[in-house]
């Protein structure tokens, strides 16, 4: 029986995801499954077979930050005596905070009598033990911190001229609206879910409370929008079955349906884990950028 546990530590962050309808550049081997094979590979290369292997995934996390699900079960399970070696693709796999990163490879693994093992970084700490990382390999973190501040700063450029354009880039559209086939910018009207948005504004305007509408909708178990953008995968967050009285009262409060595009909502700078939502003052308005869904009148 193998005693020794090597966890096999894989990340790909946000920006490397690719969904059907909003296809991002990504390095394909920054992949989680090119990750878990060059992994395996280097464990059966390297002789590791006296090692049982635990995954540990963060699929779709940012390496800015520690605050991510797999790697604090790893670090606790370290904590608890159940890891003996980590075995990475690259330091960048592990974080992108060289301070950080020092510090987990430098004081914390060590400490715990854990190896470490960085496949493209050419460090394996059985080979220098006793030896913080060396000057090659400190420099490898500090650049990749530095590329995701540089990556980060392109993408808020970039981001701001799409804005001022009036284009869209974000992942979801509002319920009643997908995007064009060739053109992910563009709104095009989802026909069954428009007849919602349509019937929606027709009962608040006879006078039915928020509640009671999302109370109706519900009983005719009407497709949710958390449950339109979970079936899209274009969010992973498990959705509602139900309709809320909050989720009827944003459909009525978005101008987009008249039409109007509506940017610069929302951002996200480098250290962020999280899209932050701008003041409505900042919000820039673009009429007539789509078919609208409810006439301005209602």
């Amino acid at each position: 029986m193998k005693n020794r546990v090597l966890a096999m530590y894989l990340r790909s962050s946000m920006e490397q995801n690719v969904n059907k309808r909003n296809i991002r550049n990504i390095d394909e081997s920054d992949t989680i499954a090119n990750q878990r094979s060059l992994l395996k590979e280097y464990t059966i290369k390297k002789g590791l077979d006296d090692y049982r292997v635990i995954e540990y995934v963060d699929d779709g996390h940012t390496g800015t930050n520690f605050e991510r699900p797999a790697f604090l079960k790893l670090i606790d399970d370290a904590k608890k005596g159940l890891v003996q070696a980590v075995i990475v693709k690259d330091f960048s796999r592990m974080g992108r905070d060289y301070i950080g990163i020092g510090d987990y490879l430098e004081q914390f693994f060590p400490v715990m009598g854990i190896r470490v093992i960085s496949v493209n970084d050419n460090w394996d700490s059985a080979e220098h033990p006793g030896q913080t990382l060396g000057l090659d390999a400190s420099f490898r973190t500090i650049l990749y911190e530095m590329y995701s501040r540089d990556l980060s700063k392109k993408r808020q450029s970039s981001n701001r001229v799409r804005n001022k354009k009036g284009v869209f880039s974000a992942a979801l559209t509002p319920y009643g609206y997908g995007k064009a086939e060739d053109n992910i910018h563009q709104f095009v009207i989802i026909p069954d879910e428009a007849e919602v948005v349509k019937r929606i504004f027709r009962e608040f305007i006879s006078g039915r409370e928020s509640a009671d509408i999302a109370k109706l909708l519900t009983l005719e178990n009407v497709l949710t929008p958390s449950a339109k953008n979970y079936m899209s995968r274009e969010n992973t967050a498990q959705p509602t079955e139900f309709w809320t009285p909050y989720a009827v009262r944003r459909i009525l409060k978005d101008e987009r349906y008249t039409g109007t595009m509506i940017t610069n909502r929302y951002h996200k700078n480098f250290s962020d884990r999280y899209m932050k939502r701008n003041a409505p003052s900042e919000w820039m308005y673009f009429p007539e950028q789509h078919e609208a869904i409810i006439s301005k009148e209602d």
